[in-house]
């Protein structure tokens, strides 16, 4: 078996970079650089619990098609990333709070929450 001691970071291709980083800062992650995102190089965000996210760029598909949720082809890859919250409703008051009104929270299981747009697209 290998030892692994934690995730190094998880990658998610995006279209619109400001928006993206944007939402992401609301979320508490702090820009640490871009080693080039037009060319397909990501942007690179980390939090101060240490989760650092890849935002690579940009993609070129239609604007809201995500091609491992939203087609009836099932494609392998990853669909999501869940994040482990203190609070689900200090979640929800950040999203109201920042005007993020076009999402949802579907709870599921005693702690876990699911964060959708309204269209039922999951928030990138």
């Amino acid at each position: 078996m290998l030892s692994i001691e934690s995730v190094n970071h998880v990658g998610i291709r995006i279209k619109d970079k400001a928006r993206s980083v944007a939402f992401y800062k609301i979320l508490g992650f702090q820009f640490t650089t871009d080693v080039g995102f037009e060319k397909g190089h990501p942007i690179i965000l980390k939090h101060p619990s240490g989760v650092v996210l890849n935002l690579l760029g940009p993609s070129n598909t239609p604007e809201g098609e995500n091609i491992l949720m939203d087609v009836p082809e099932k494609y392998a890859g990853i669909t999501h990333v869940a994040l482990t919250v203190r609070s689900l409703q200090d979640a929800r008051d950040l999203m109201e709070k920042q005007q993020h009104r076009t999402h949802r929270f579907i709870q599921f299981w005693r702690y876990v929450s699911h964060f959708y747009t309204r269209s039922g697209q999951e928030c990138d």
